[in-house]
Parts: structure tokens; sequence; C-alpha cells
């Protein structure tokens, strides 16, 4: 089965191929692959202050060796930019209302050594509660996952998350910058399992702009019914004048 959608936004296309009788057959599979052409209509559509010149999305779904059904995903954006908003905070507004009523109030029934200190403070122009804003930039956002799930050697495999589900991720910015901060790549992955009521994964956050720092972060994952535990097992700064280790997990 083949398919393909066009629109002014971008193009779609979808192959699958099924055994009707072997739902693992090492020849089922299933393809999309996503083309954004029309980058500016993405800001349109979800309504957020958010820009690309380019965006390619990939997934395969399919067996592997062991019967496993395995998902394979794919997204690399390129020229990334997205605004925070830069609105008045309304609770911001009102509690300046109240406040100006108040030293008013207060000036009627106040002497005149009190009046004369509200007069000087009613002067004073209230500081400003408007949000400053933000934006982050990128040259190239790239991401992958992998996932693993389903029973080893079940030709049916009815419940997928009957066993733990087996995963990999990992994000990669190229020149990341949010506000005034700003770095040359940026690195995130997590690696892990998780079951119905558990989840474990391993974490690593690597921030680096050579050659004036670089900030490393290890970490443990754990999850189980409702309690989550998170454990540091290694953290490094490194600047031109010295590194500073991580000595005990915490």
């Amino acid at each position: 089965m083949n398919g393909r959608i066009e629109s002014s936004l971008g193009e779609l296309t979808l192959s699958a191929q099924q055994h009707l009788l072997r739902a693992t057959d090492p020849t089922n599979r299933m393809e999309l692959n996503a083309v954004v052409q029309d980058p500016s209509l993405l800001r349109q559509l979800t309504n957020q202050p958010i820009q690309l010149s380019k965006g390619l999305i990939k997934g395969t779904i399919k067996p592997n060796q062991k019967g496993q059904w395995q998902f394979e995903g794919s997204v690399s954006l390129e020229e990334v930019s997205y605004l925070a908003d830069n609105e008045t905070q309304e609770g911001g507004e009102a509690q300046s209302g109240t406040e100006a009523q108040s030293r008013a109030e207060l000036k009627t029934r106040a002497d005149a050594e009190i009046d004369t200190d509200t007069e000087t403070q009613s002067g004073a122009e209230a500081p400003s509660d408007e949000k400053i804003p933000a934006e982050f930039r990128a040259s190239t956002i790239r991401g992958t996952i992998w996932l693993t799930a389903g029973s080893e050697n079940d030709d049916q495999n009815e419940d997928l998350f009957a066993q733990s589900l087996q995963f990999a991720a990992s994000l990669s910015i190229d020149e990341p910058s949010f506000g005034s901060y700003s770095s040359r790549d940026a690195r995130f992955e997590m690696e892990g399992s998780a079951a119905k009521q558990t989840f474990t994964a391993r974490t690593l956050l690597d921030i680096q702009n050579p050659p004036f720092s670089r900030l490393m972060h290890q970490s443990a994952v754990q999850w189980s019914r409702e309690t989550l535990t998170i454990t540091t097992d290694s953290l490094l700064f490194s600047s031109p004048v010295r590194d500073l280790h991580l000595q005990k997990p915490f």
C-alpha cells in the first residue's frame, strides 16, 4: 500500500506492507516521510511564533530478528526560531491599581509627615511588570528515537507492552541561543526501558561553547509506581581557568 498527500504546507508519503497471517513477518514494514515545503504556514496552523526554513520527518515500523516490533524515527529542522510572549501580566496591572488606591486612602487619613512621604512615593513611576521578550534560535535541530516493544518470538504479539519497552533517543542542537545566552552546540541523550509501572533510564546533557566553557551532566532516572528518583552520577563544568568535577553522586 502506498499513499501520498500534498498541500501548500508540505508533502507526506506513506508505504506499508503487511503479511495477512504473520504479524511479525520480516517483510512487514511501514514507512512515513514528511517534508515541510512552506514553513511560513506552520506559524499560522500552530498559532505559535515559530519559524524554520526546512523540516524533514522520517519514521519506520518493522519487526526485528527477535520478532519484536521496532520503530525508528528522525526529525531534522533548519534555521529554527521561537519568540516568547511579551504581554503584560494582568495580575501585575491589577496590583498596581490597588497599591495606588491604598496610597490615596492613606494620604487622606495620615498626618502631615506621612502625607509628605506618600506624595513623594506617588510621584515615582511604578515598576513595569511587562515580560522581557526572549527568542530561541538554532541553526539545526536533529532528533532520533528508537523503540522496541513486544515479546520475543511471539508471532501475534497481541499485547505489545506485556514486556518492557526498550527505547533510546537523542537530540542535538547546533548554535543554540536563548536571549543573551548562546553556545556552539548542545546534545541530550536518553536510553532505558519502561513497563506498566516502572521506568528506568540514563541521561546525558552536554552543552559546549569552546574554547570558553562546557557543561556536562549525567544522571540515572528511576520511577516505580508513585516514586521518582533522579541521581546525578557525573557533573563537569569546564572553563579556560579550571575544571570542576562532581566528587560524589547525589
